[in-house]
């Protein structure tokens, strides 16, 4: 559960110089209500340690956590009950941890309390909530919870009393298969002292295991007893990674010059200083670049069987012990060093499961800069895949689209201006202070992305951001610590702590402010022992939505490692009250008035639905066995009994339980549900992108035609045979072409080799039909694999492709049709239905190939020169044909004027035809002289009329 997140609201008052006593005496004044209340009601708190099974009842016993096998010594106690309503026939078993309360009071004997409570009786009452497995494929997902009253029971230790000395109560520590995280709330039953409610984490260690000898050692390396203050004074703090509320050991690294890491299983209420079983070494190499080696942990990250380490650019990991959750041979005998030919610079975390899987990012250096290597962990297996795929980050930005840009960061800090935050639009105007961007952080639930660096950007939809104003530009941001519920506390580089509300836009600095001087003078007064003059800071977290810091403390040169809450509320009341007041004067003496009396404001949410009437929570109640004794006092056996209701309560759980042993539950496709080629808004997407469409010239309205230099993007519909209903299809699908012809009486179903060739894109051959930009494809990676989002289809039809080089019918570019399948089998998460659609599609506009295209070019060219030398010769040779033909059309006609001649001679006569002849031809003669040569068709015509 998220509690409520409070902050400073009102405007920033100029500060006024006034007395360093005035402002602390107020804070004394306003912190006294709240210190007399934590007196009254908070001075006694619960301790809760864990005994191993036959360590009950000895003083000072603490147990570790790593136990997990159950104890088979009940059953026999259960064959004694034989006027009980057990089962005899039923096999009883216990678990291996008993819990131990007491409580204790400041300035009071613990062992007198805790027997007044008996006495007054009170009774813990003790709250086990089992965190549900990451892999649900293995584990059910539940929201388990079980309720025990707690048990007294005397101490073992020799008493001189008559009845009692030393007691605690007591509960068995249940263990539940796929839990490994579990919390204890422990609480009264409103008898006796009043004690606040406590929780505490008790999670199962996997690194420990025991010795021979039977004591117990980690399985990762030596733990170290002796906290030198060389490890911590000075150093600088860093981040605690690991899967929120799955992960139950923390690592904490960052020593320097030593393989040592901070280990715990209880959130650093404990914890052990471990130095690793790693080789250490230093592998450099030319593309590897490292100027200089160390034995330094830098990044460490926990899941929840598994964790990882960073050393120079080496990564490691070790898989724990966890029989609850899978195999015992699935536990690592030593750090199985990774990426060992890679050159890793970073760890990353991935804060949240998913698909039953947790994950890691490590960012890479050197050859591979730019590719980032993305972990899976899953029932303690570890996988790494180097992605992208094919080209680094920096190749694909803006060339694919298999990356999303997310936001394009300025390349300088924008000019404020006094605004405490600025909407980034481009327009703004920018100082001379370079942005360097450090992260980036997403909280899934919100959406509310962070990217920082000395700058803090804000953004709820990836798109528009907000340029936060109150974080000075002059601090750099080392990480950031979320609670996931709204609250962000911010580390700078210098170690300076600040904190925001998510969605707000104020920045506050808690640390160092007036309200932190306020603070620790005040713990210093009362000595408290979690405060110190000289203090470092090893990491800032959060836990069940409230901010604690891991300081090491020097006290008179001795040193200490405490965890401590950061009282975020109370350093903002501070520092509110000792800036937001004026000094009046009143006659003769100054009184001081605050300008704003309500320092807080609260964010409410409208609007909401109602809350749930019904909750996925389950809890059983359960109360230890009555005993005869008029004390009330149980004894070893009457626990061990108690130990196996719990255990028999817990296996009923199993066997009756939400439904997935008793009723069948169907999942997979509803039947009556198909895909379909979605040709209507395929074609208006196309003629949208391509900015045109041109079907063929024979149109059929059945069967639009596509043109072969157009990108193709195609779309697919749901639709339900059964309801009538139809949808867009939003999942992924393989498009491969599986036959093909030039006519639709042509058309021949391609082999599995040709499909092969015909669609991958690791075909060799040249015989690709279409291609795409698109780089996600199959596991093999023999085929594309698209969406309704990828960047369409482009079609090639290589050299060996059935498409190249078609023989055109008539005068028009040659078509084809293709006979194409769609289907999401193994490729697509959006559905539980396997669809597959077969359908034909018409391309026109195909090119010819460069043979047929030269040949065409040639026979063209050839009868086009022909046909103008033809002309050019007729043009030139058609004067001389038309005087050749004149020429023989006049001897044509002379022959024809002599002919007639003679034969006219032969009627006349011989003799005058001679006379006539020879005066003829000598006027004829002498009148073509005098006439200038007329023609002598004209001439022979006048003869003969004559």
């Amino acid at each position: 559960m998220c509690g409520p997140a409070m902050f400073p609201a009102g405007p920033r008052w100029p500060g006024v110089r006034v007395l360093q006593m005035l402002w602390a005496l107020l804070a004394v004044l306003l912190a006294s209500q709240r210190l007399w209340a934590i007196k009254d009601f908070g001075e006694c708190t619960w301790q809760v340690v864990l005994n191993e099974f036959k360590r009950v009842g000895e003083n000072g016993a603490s147990d570790r956590f790593f136990e997990q096998e159950l104890v088979d010594t009940v059953g026999n106690l259960f064959h004694m009950l034989v006027d009980s309503p057990i089962d005899p026939r039923e096999k009883y078993l216990g678990f291996p941890y008993y819990l131990k309360i007491n409580y204790s009071c400041e300035e009071k004997h613990s062992e007198d309390l805790v027997r007044m409570g008996h006495l007054t009786g009170l009774k813990p009452m003790v709250l086990v909530t089992f965190q549900s497995p990451v892999n649900f494929y293995r584990w059910k997902i539940e929201q388990l919870q079980i309720q025990m009253e707690a048990a007294p029971f005397r101490s073992k230790e020799p008493c001189m009393a008559e009845e009692v000395c030393g007691m605690s109560w007591y509960t068995p520590m249940p263990i539940k298969n796929g839990s490994v995280v579990m919390r204890v709330d422990v609480s009264s039953n409103g008898l006796g002292t009043f004690i606040p409610n406590k929780r505490f984490q008790v999670n199962i260690n996997g690194f420990l295991k025991r010795k021979q000898d039977n004591n117990i050692q980690f399985t990762v390396g030596d733990e170290l007893f002796d906290l030198m203050p060389w490890y911590f004074v000075g150093i600088s703090s860093r981040p605690l990674w690991h899967t929120v509320d799955q992960s139950p050991v923390l690592i904490l690294g960052g020593i320097p010059n030593e393989k040592y890491v901070l280990m715990t299983d209880t959130s650093f209420k404990d914890f052990s200083l471990v130095e690793l079983s790693i080789d250490s070494c230093w592998v450099g190499s030319f593309y590897c670049p490292q100027s200089g080696f160390t034995a330094t942990i830098y990044d460490t990250i926990a899941t929840e069987s598994t964790l990882f380490i960073r050393q120079n650019q080496l990564v490691y990991y070790f898989t724990g012990t966890y029989t609850t959750l899978y195999e015992r041979n699935r536990g690592s005998g030593s750090w199985v060093r990774v990426l060992a030919s890679e050159c890793i610079k970073k760890l990353c975390p991935v804060y949240f499961h998913s698909n039953g899987s947790e994950y890691i990012m490590a960012l890479t250096t050197g050859k591979h800069e730019g590719f980032v290597h993305f972990g899976t962990i899953r029932d303690g297996q570890v996988s790494f895949e180097m992605l992208p795929r094919q080209w680094s980050v920096c190749e694909q930005i803006g060339a694919s689209d298999d990356l999303e840009l997310l936001y394009r960061i300025p390349e300088f800090i924008p000019e404020a201006r006094g605004l405490e935050f600025l909407m980034i639009l481009g327009t703004e105007s920018y100082t001379d202070t370079v942005m360097a961007p450090k992260g980036i952080s997403c909280n899934p639930y919100n959406h509310l992305i962070f990217i920082w660096g000395n700058f803090l950007l804000q953004s709820s939809n990836k798109e528009n951001f907000i340029y936060l104003a109150d974080f000075p530009k002059e601090l750099s941001i080392k990480y950031m610590a979320r609670s996931f519920c709204g609250a962000v506390a911010i580390v700078t580089e210098t170690e300076e702590i600040w904190y925001l509300l998510e969605g707000s836009y104020r920045v506050y600095r808690l640390f160092p402010s007036k309200g932190w001087k306020v603070h620790i003078s005040l713990q210093l007064m009362q000595q408290s022992s979690l405060y110190a003059s000289n203090e470092t800071m090893l990491t800032l977290f959060y836990e069940d939505s409230k901010l604690y810091q891991l300081v090491y403390l020097m006290n008179n040169q001795k040193g200490q490692l405490v965890k401590r809450l950061m009282p975020v509320e109370q350093l903002l009341m501070y520092q509110q009250h000792t800036s937001h007041y004026d000094l009046d004067r009143k006659g003769g003496y100054l009184m001081l008035s605050f300008t704003n009396f309500c320092p807080f404001s609260v964010m409410r949410l409208r609007s909401l639905p109602g809350p749930q009437r019904y909750t996925r929570q389950e809890r059983y109640r359960a109360r230890p066995p009555r005993v005869l004794e008029r004390s009330g006092f149980h004894n070893e056996n009457s626990l061990a009994i108690y130990q196996g209701l719990i255990y028999y309560l817990l296996w009923l759980h199993s066997v009756y339980d939400k439904g997935n042993l008793m009723v069948p539950v169907f999942i997979g496709c509803p039947p009556g549900k198909r895909l379909a080629f979605d040709i209507t808004y395929t074609l208006e997407y196309s003629r949208l992108k391509n900015k045109h469409y041109f079907d063929c010239v024979q149109v059929d309205p059945e069967m639009p035609c596509f043109l072969f230099r157009d990108i193709f993007y195609p779309f697919f519909l749901i639709q339900d045979l059964v309801t009538g209903d139809s949808g867009s299809f939003q999942g992924s699908y393989v498009l491969l072409v599986v036959g093909g012809g030039p006519t639709l009486d042509t058309l021949k179903d391609y082999n599995k080799d040709e499909i092969y060739r015909f669609n991958s894109p690791l075909d060799k051959t040249n015989s690709l039909i279409w291609t795409t930009r698109t780089k996600r494809t199959t596991k093999d990676s023999a085929f594309h694999v698209m969406s309704h989002e990828s960047p369409g289809i482009e079609w090639l039809c290589l050299e060996n492709a059935p498409c190249y080089d078609n023989v055109p019918q008539g005068i028009f570019a040659p078509e084809f049709f293709f006979k194409v399948l769609v289907s999401n089998r193994g490729v697509d998460t959006s559905t539980y239905c396997n669809y597959q659609l077969t359908f034909l599609l018409h391309i026109h506009g195909l090119p010819l190939s460069p043979k047929r295209a030269l040949f065409i070019l040639m026979v063209s060219v050839s009868v086009f020169v022909g046909l103008v030398t033809f002309y050019i010769a007729f043009c030139l040779l058609w004067p001389l044909v038309a005087k050749g033909c004149t020429m023989i059309r006049w001897k044509i006609n002379d022959i024809i004027a002599s002919e007639s001649y003679y034969t006219y001679a032969s009627i006349s006569g011989i003799s005058s035809m001679q006379s006539l002849r020879r005066s003829r031809m000598g006027s004829v003669f002498s009148s073509r002289m005098t006439e200038d040569r007329a023609e002598p068709k004209e001439a022979v015509e006048r003869q003969l009329m004559t």
